[in-house]
């Protein structure tokens, strides 16, 4: 006959004890990693996969150029701290072609905040999904030959015939190497891209214009 006394249980139940706080230590040692998402919120902003095109005209000559997305990917970075992982954040990257840039990379190094790379044949733009949540002019931030920010966000903007509402006019000015100063300003749209590029280096402009587009997102 088996024994249930008080006697034969008190072992069992240290043991399951003891278990549980071996469990409980081995869980609290343990260094939980931070996992860094681009935010759904600005993901309309900053995806654009194959099968995206934009056809621009240059306002000056009258040319038609287009730019579309040559290629997608996407994946995940990963942080070491002391060779053990301390966060991960994941990215996207649409590489494009022509007029507007040779790519667009997105990334996240926190819950609350992304960015978006413009990089162009002089220099970049980086937009960050907190200027589009609060948008504002950060003005001389890098030893005062660099400005960055949101100009204005234009409630309706007609281009070429085509009426685009909450218009993000986002401006940056800089110093380039050989003394010339070089302003770039662009106008985006969400779920569409930039419906308007201009680029003045010492004065002389260059505008580029959406003329028709498809964005795949």
């Amino acid at each position: 006959m088996a024994d249930f006394s008080m006697n034969s249980i008190k072992p069992s139940i240290k043991k399951i004890c003891s278990g549980i706080m071996i469990a409980l230590c081995i869980f609290s040692c343990t260094k939980k990693a931070n996992t860094y998402e681009i935010p759904d919120s600005f993901q309309p902003w900053c995806r654009y996969k194959t099968g995206s095109y934009w056809v621009y005209q240059n306002m000056k000559t009258g040319q038609l150029d287009s730019t579309y997305v040559a290629s997608y990917s996407a994946g995940t970075n990963t942080y070491y701290d002391d060779d053990k992982l301390d966060y991960y954040w994941n990215w996207e990257s649409s590489d494009f072609d022509h007029v507007s840039g040779d790519g667009i990379h997105t990334y996240s190094r926190n819950s609350n905040s992304a960015d978006m790379s413009f990089y162009f044949k002089f220099g970049g733009l980086d937009i960050s999904s907190d200027l589009i949540a609060n948008p504002r002019f950060i003005n001389a931030w890098y030893d005062g030959q660099s400005s960055s920010g949101i100009v204005a966000v234009i409630p309706n903007e007609i281009v070429n015939g085509n009426n685009f509402t909450n218009v993000y006019h986002y401006r940056n000015g800089s110093q380039m190497w050989n003394g010339d100063s070089l302003i770039v300003d662009v106008h985006l749209v969400k779920g569409i891209g930039i419906i308007e590029l201009k680029r003045r280096i010492d004065q002389v402009d260059t505008t580029w214009t959406l003329v028709r587009w498809h964005a795949v997102q």
